[in-house]
């Protein structure tokens, strides 16, 4: 199949994101920032188990023309980050040693500005890092916030749940 052949991607992005790779404790990380033209607030967003950032446009685009600026890493073991051998390698200790470095990263960015606000958002695998990062973080109280969506946990044992 020649290139002219190939079906055209289920959504275009209006925006497009500034892609990077950025070097970090032995790892070399693939990284996009989405700017919008009048911030309301910057999201540092994780993603989850074997995602990268390709799935995310859709939603990056519209939160970016909605004010929101996105900075989105993929994380170690994933995505660009880490291709062939390097896929699913990582540990708990490399995880947050990565966050923190890229939180640090974006509240460094904003710290000269009139509008500071800060959130963390994760999806699944990075929803349940999101979580644990608001309890344990290092830079948990420089967040303004933090949503996740189906967040990857484990419930207490004693929650029932009943769907009728």
């Amino acid at each position: 199949m020649s290139t002219k052949e190939l079906p055209k991607p289920p959504y275009t992005a209006t925006n497009k994101p500034t892609e990077e790779y950025i070097s970090y404790n032995g790892a070399r990380f693939y990284t996009e920032f989405w700017v919008c033209i009048k911030t309301r607030s910057r999201i540092v967003w994780l993603h989850g188990f074997s995602e990268y950032s390709k799935v995310y446009v859709r939603i990056f685009d519209q939160l970016s023309q909605e004010g929101y600026e996105i900075f989105f890493f993929d994380q170690r073991g994933a995505g660009f980050t880490s291709p062939g051998k390097l896929k699913g390698l990582t540990d708990e200790f490399h995880t947050f040693d990565d966050l923190d470095y890229f939180l640090k990263k974006n509240i460094d960015e904003i710290a000269n500005r009139d509008n500071k606000r800060l959130y963390l958002m994760g999806h699944s695998m990075g929803g349940g890092i999101s979580l644990n990062y608001g309890v344990k973080g290092k830079y948990k109280d420089h967040l303004s916030g933090i949503a996740v969506t189906g967040p990857l946990i484990l419930l207490h044992v004693s929650l029932k749940f009943v769907f009728s």
